[in-house]
C-alpha cells in the first residue's frame, strides 16, 4: 500500500520576545500546531522552529507571544 501524501501547508510565525523584538519565520506547518508548540516549550524550555533554509531556537522564558498565520499558495521564498 502506497503512503498517502498531503500538500505542505506553510505559515508565517511571528514571535515577540520580552525585549520587544519581533522575529518572523516561514515554517511548513498549519496554524493548528500552536498547542503542540506550547507543550514543547514547556517540555524543553525552548521554542524551536525550522524550515528548509534556517532554524531558530528561543528560550521559552523570553517568549511573550507568538502568532501563526496560514500562507495561501506555494512555498514562500
Amino acid at each position: 500500500m502506497a503512503k498517502q501524501t498531503y500538500p505542505t501547508e506553510w505559515s508565517l510565525i511571528e514571535v515577540q520576545t520580552d525585549g520587544g523584538a519581533m522575529i518572523a519565520l516561514n515554517v511548513p506547518v498549519s496554524p493548528g500546531i500552536a498547542d503542540h508548540l506550547v507543550q514543547k516549550m514547556r517540555d524543553t524550555g525552548f521554542l524551536t522552529l525550522r524550515n528548509d533554509e534556517e532554524s531558530l531556537s528561543i528560550a521559552a522564558d523570553r517568549v511573550v507571544a507568538f502568532k501563526l498565520t496560514r500562507i495561501v499558495g506555494e512555498q514562500p521564498t
